[in-house]
Parts: C-alpha cells; sequence; structure tokens
C-alpha cells in the first residue's frame, strides 16, 4: 500500500480525510472500533482508483485558525471519545508501518490540508479523488477532481462538477463556500450572513 508499490502510471492522487474516516468507522462499528473499519474502506477505495499517490489527512488537537477567528467555530460539537482518539493513534502508527503519507498541521484541519494538496495536484498535472464524509469539500471539485461522500445514511456517492451543481441548486462547486456564508451552517455554529 505504499505510493511505490501501487503501481499506477497515471498520475492519480488518493486523498483520504482521516479524520471523517476515522468517525465513521468508529460510530458505524459494534463494538466502536476505528481501524478494522477504516482500513478496509481505505483498501477498498485503493482497489477501487488504482491511484499513484495515496495521502491520509487528519485533524490535530484544536484550536485551529478558525477558532481564533471564530471563537464560536464548532462550539455545538461534544468533544471526540477518548477511545476513539486513541484509535486514530493506532491508524497513523499502522499507516506508517504500510508506508502509506499521512498528514496532519498544526492549526488546520484535515479538509484545510485536502484543499491545499488538491490544488498543488491539480497544477502538478494529477487526477484527485477526495475520500470524505464532509460536503463541503464539494466546493474542491473541478474537471479534475471528483469527491466521494460516505455516510452512515446513504451509499457513498460520487460527485463531479455537474453531480457537485446539483446538489447545490446550480451553484458552482468554487461557490459553495460564498453560498453558505450567506446561508448559515449550523453544523458549525456559523450564522447567515457572517464572514
Amino acid at each position: 500500500m505504499t505510493n511505490r508499490s501501487v503501481g499506477n502510471a497515471e498520475r492519480k492522487l488518493l486523498l483520504f480525510d482521516g479524520h471523517a474516516l476515522a468517525f465513521y468507522s468508529w460510530f458505524t462499528s459494534y463494538p466502536n472500533e476505528v481501524v478494522p473499519g477504516f482500513f478496509t474502506m481505505l483498501e477498498d477505495s485503493i482497489e477501487e482508483h488504482n491511484p499513484s499517490h495515496i495521502i491520509v489527512t487528519f485533524d490535530p488537537p484544536p484550536p485551529t485558525f478558525r477558532h481564533r477567528l471564530y471563537p464560536d467555530y464548532k462550539a455545538n460539537r461534544p468533544p471526540a471519545p477518548e477511545d476513539l482518539l486513541e484509535g486514530c493513534e493506532h491508524v497513523r502508527d499502522r499507516l506508517d508501518d504500510l508506508g502509506v503519507t499521512f498528514c496532519v498541521a498544526e492549526g488546520y484541519e484535515a479538509d484545510d490540508v485536502i484543499g491545499t494538496l488538491c490544488c498543488k495536484a491539480s497544477m502538478a498535472g494529477f487526477d484527485t479523488v477526495i475520500l470524505t464524509s464532509d460536503l463541503d469539500l464539494l466546493q474542491l471539485v473541478t474537471p479534475v477532481t471528483t469527491v466521494e461522500v460516505f455516510s452512515q445514511y446513504w451509499p457513498t456517492k460520487q460527485f463531479n462538477v455537474q453531480a457537485a451543481k446539483r446538489r447545490f441548486g446550480g451553484i458552482e462547486p468554487n461557490n459553495i463556500p460564498d453560498y453558505k456564508a450567506l446561508v448559515g451552517e449550523r453544523s458549525i455554529t456559523l450564522r447567515p450572513g457572517l464572514i
């Protein structure tokens, strides 16, 4: 599962929102576990997409730059269970053992890192597939970047430009942040009209 052994001649980057994938694995398993579900989804995605490169991103401990800009950011969310955070550590250890690149950037959430990597990959000529549970990442969809959104409530959905526009009522993907700033986002306690 290392980048060297993936063996795809095309330039295709598979970006995983590791924090979202860990939460999904935790909350959809009984008893609650992170590692088995995480690696099942990782391996299935690698098999499906045959990427030339793989990067898994994780959230750092708070605060992030958004908390400093807007103290109420995600204030309505309970803290993550301690066992889940320990499971994330085990996942990172196993990724390291397997030679899979992962990234944690202090002060920046996993999706911020995904956005940066996605833009750099596009400039370097890569096609990119992002795997996440966060619909906010649809703002990154372009002709060379697709987003696959997983949920415990529906099968994984793949979003290209047309599908992302349909999801947001015809809005271009790169305009999704403006739309959310105008209408608000309850899940992160962003009030309408607040920028």
